[in-house]
């Protein structure tokens, strides 16, 4: 996908896109880019509540 847009910007044509410009299967780059945009906030939400986890399960220190 990032490939495919930058090439595109430049006014290019490669080999390569014509295995990576069309669409594979059901679906393209618009489709991929919600995709990876949802798996990276997936990620750090999920990355954020382990540390809250972690960091609430610290154990007391005794006075």
């Amino acid at each position: 996908m990032t490939f495919n847009h930058l090439i595109w910007i430049s006014g290019g044509s490669t080999w390569l896109q014509r295995f990576t410009l069309q669409p594979f299967g059901q679906f393209g780059a618009a489709e991929g880019f919600v995709f990876i945009s949802g798996l990276l906030a997936g990620a750090s939400t999920a990355v954020r509540h382990y540390l809250r986890l972690k960091h609430a399960r610290k154990p007391i220190a005794a006075p």
